[in-house]
């Protein structure tokens, strides 16, 4: 079986769409989004962080909502 891609979509208001991927640790409040991705271009670990009014809307692969809602219940 494969696994479930794990990804995070950004909206910008300008048109543009950024497509994060391996996404972990994703948070939210009424102010920003935060999480942490692999980059693919450095194959480094990165933290994103984006305030919220600055973003059109976002979308989030089931397997990275899965992993937020598994660490709320602890």
């Amino acid at each position: 079986m494969e696994e479930a891609k794990k990804q995070v979509v950004i909206f910008c208001k300008n048109g543009e769409t950024l497509l994060f991927d391996e996404v972990a640790n994703f948070g939210d409040s009424i102010d920003y989004i935060a999480f942490t991705y692999v980059g693919k271009s450095t194959n480094d670990a990165k933290v994103a962080c984006f305030n919220i009014s600055n973003i059109a809307g976002y979308s989030i692969s089931k397997a990275v909502l899965d992993e937020y809602y598994a660490e709320e219940d602890d």
